[in-house]
């Protein structure tokens, strides 16, 4: 069941025609008669009207519309109708419907609907509108770059010989991370060597990675009977998760099940089956884990998956998440059977559930209970989270995220931090609690980490944060939790700081000033540098809605506009001028004063490094701060623009100063990426952006400037 099809107000137009804009967006990132056919047109005239559009031919990158149909299906989600987007991807309904409800919650992340798009044909220009088309071709050439890399070449850096480094460090502690290129849905439709190389495998083993989790949906890998459309060539995913299983173990890497289960099913599906419905949730109903049958299903669909991928490393489940799972997922439940049941008993029931499940197969499989979302956040109160830990059987490893409600202060506004941070090294109170009470009991304890990046700034594989890093190791330290789960689907890049990590961990005599002088050819720069840097984003106005609803993700690819948009921000895509609700809890005035704070600190840390970019290793430090300061750049121009646009005449000067600096911000951007195919690249997103929604914006802001100008 697709997304429900709303009426809002869509983007303005940034060219002539709204054909244009499917062209723009596009050309040469999907084949060219897949254009044709959506515009009712022929390859020749597509062509024709790209290249008028100041865009040059090049040759159809058939591995961005396999690897990057999320930036695709994004780009075009406020201007095609499904019918036209179908057509674009070639994807199936039921193929399209599968990425946005299980790649990672995409469609809630697009907004949770459909806009109603008309569909969009091709119509020749008239003499005028081919005048003004010439005039933006004009300033699609002068910005467009000829020498560039090509997206998802990430990796042309490193070791050739995929052999794993028999001088490297080896730690003692279980680091897991998520693959950096790994799908977010179906995984195992792919062959698993094209996002989980042995060169990258290798690189992982050098860094002291021991595991790596991928998601998983049971009934791609296991029958379901409730849902046995979606089982379908289950047995060959099964055989491709146990090539990759036996692959990575040559490395002395184990590959990790995300398994959130069970998924609820649409409510048709019920249908001669109603008693085994619980939660009911925008069109689809909780497989209630109070009844038989749905217990017999997810014992037996984990234990035969366990028994059959004989050295899978392990499982870990969320209970509490953005997927309804068991009745009370999303905390409330008219579930007959469920609604009088503690959430703490009714999650632990699950764990305890799949525990049997994997213990009962007879296997070396680890079951780790992640423990996100069991916080005052979702009104579980300190006895509540102490009794299900209680609840847990003794074998079953705990995970906490470290920094979950960890107490903040920024600016004067006081709150606790939902989520992950790197700009704030936990453990919280609460976390530390948990950690406690799961080692007196005799569990195995996981803290949950984001070391290379987070949402606070997912578009680059790794921010230098090494001050920040060391410090939340030595608290982890304290407490004595040692295994980390360094990434989510953002992080799992093998960069300098997971080598760092792997350091802390086997050189007795570890110190930040080792790090650096074995690491940098000026270390004594990268030190201050580093320490300005972590300085500065210690500023960032984190909360749960800046975190995912701010313009600080797709950075200065958001579109602007005049007008007021009337349109809620969704997370990690679309921002508008929602500002508001983005910035809270923070005030404005407090809000620009955080940012501005933070862009100092970068800009002076960008100053001392620019003198040694010649260095490939400063080069890399100076780019990622840099790509780090275009977007809460961005994320400052558009907020105050959406503040002041509001009257527009008595605030001219302030819109077009932010106008021009986001033009800008936006021209380095497209040169940035134009050197470094990882910039705004993410595995549950794919890319942010692409260079053409980059030379878009140009032509908004033009635009906009202009009709400032005028009035």
């Amino acid at each position: 069941m697709l997304p429900e099809i709303k009426k809002t107000v869509l983007q303005d137009l940034n060219f002539v025609k709204d054909w244009q804009t499917v062209i723009f967006r596009n050309y040469s990132y999907v084949p060219t008669e897949n254009i044709a056919s959506v515009l009712k047109t022929d390859v020749a005239v597509i062509d024709k009207e790209a290249s008028r559009l100041g865009l040059v031919f090049e040759e159809q990158n058939l591995i961005f519309s396999q690897k990057g149909y999320q930036t695709i299906i994004r780009n075009n989600w406020f201007i095609l109708p499904y019918s036209q987007l179908t057509t674009l991807t070639k994807m199936t309904e039921e193929r399209l419907n599968f990425i946005l409800r299980e790649e990672d919650f995409f469609a809630g992340k697009l907004g949770g609907f459909k806009p109603c798009c008309e569909e969009v044909y091709y119509c020749p220009l008239t003499e005028d509108e081919i005048v003004k088309t010439e005039k933006i071709a004009s300033v699609i050439k002068k910005y467009l770059q000829k020498d560039k890399v090509k997206p998802f070449e990430f990796f042309d850096s490193l070791n050739k010989n995929c052999q794993t480094d028999s001088a490297r460090k080896v730690n003692d502690n279980n680091l897991i991370v998520h693959g950096y290129l790994s799908p977010c849905g179906n995984a195992f439709k792919t062959d698993s060597r094209e996002y989980l190389t042995d060169q990258l495998l290798s690189e992982y083993a050098n860094c002291g990675i021991k595991g790596i989790w991928i998601h998983g949906v049971l009934s791609t890998l296991s029958y379901n009977p409730f849902n046995p459309e979606e089982s379908v060539g289950y047995e060959d995913n099964r055989k491709e998760l146990k090539s990759l299983i036996d692959r990575a173990l040559k490395f002395g890497i184990k590959i990790y099940l995300y398994l959130n289960e069970p998924r609820r099913i649409p409510l048709e599906k019920f249908k001669g089956q109603e008693h085994l419905c619980g939660t009911v949730l925008n069109g689809f109903g909780s497989l209630c884990t109070s009844t038989k049958e749905v217990r017999e299903y997810l014992y037996n669909a984990v234990k035969d998956l366990v028994v059959y991928c004989e050295n899978l490393g392990g499982i870990f489940n969320i209970t509490m998440s953005e997927y309804l799972t068991h009745c009370k997922s999303h905390v409330q439940t008219d579930c007959p059977r469920c609604k009088d049941i503690p959430m703490e008993e009714l999650c632990a029931d699950t764990i305890n559930l799949i525990a049997k499940a994997v213990r009962d197969s007879g296997k070396n499989t680890e079951m780790i209970a992640n423990l996100w979302g069991w916080s005052p956040n979702n009104m579980w109160n300190e006895t509540q989270i102490l009794h299900g830990i209680e609840l847990i059987d003794k074998d079953v490893s705990i995970m906490e995220t470290s920094e979950f409600w960890l107490d903040l202060n920024k600016g004067g506004v006081k709150l606790n931090l939902v989520d992950y941070s790197v700009s704030n090294p936990g453990p919280s109170k609460l976390s530390a609690l948990k950690y406690k009470k799961a080692k007196q009991k005799g569990h195995k304890v996981y803290a949950k980490v984001q070391f290379n990046n987070s949402w606070e700034c997912s578009c680059v594989p790794y921010l230098p944060a090494f001050d920040l890093v060391v410090e939340h190791l030595n608290n982890l330290q304290a407490v004595g939790v040692k295994n980390l789960l360094l990434s989510w689907t953002t992080g799992g890049y093998p960069s300098k700081t997971l080598k760092l990590v792997n350091e802390f961990y086997s050189d007795t005599n570890f110190s930040l000033e080792k790090f650096y002088k074995d690491n940098y050819n000026y270390p004594e720069i990268v030190k201050k540098a580093v320490s300005l840097f972590c300085e500065g984003f210690r500023s960032f106005p984190f909360s749960i809605n800046v975190l995912y609803y701010s313009p600080h993700t797709l950075g200065p690819s958001n579109l602007w506009s005049l007008k007021q948009e009337n349109k809620r921000s969704s997370m990690v895509c679309f921002s508008f001028d929602d500002y508001k609700n983005y910035t809270s809890p923070y005030p404005y005035a407090v809000y620009v004063r955080l940012y501005r704070k933070l862009l100092n600190r970068f800009m002076k840390a960008m100053d001392l490094l620019e003198k040694y970019t010649s260095d490939k290793d400063i080069c890399e430090i100076y780019n990622y701060i840099r790509v780090a300061y275009v977007h809460f750049k961005a994320d400052l121009l558009q907020t105050r623009f959406s503040h002041y646009k509001n009257k527009p005449i008595k605030n001219k000067e302030v819109l077009l100063d932010c106008l021009n600096k986001e033009r800008q911000i936006t021209v380095e951007l497209i040169k940035l990426i134009a050197k470094d195919a990882r910039i705004g690249f993410e595995a549950s997103n794919h890319y942010f952006y692409t260079e053409r929604n980059l030379l878009e914006k140009i032509i908004n802001t033009d635009k906009l400037i202009e009709e400032l100008t005028s009035i």
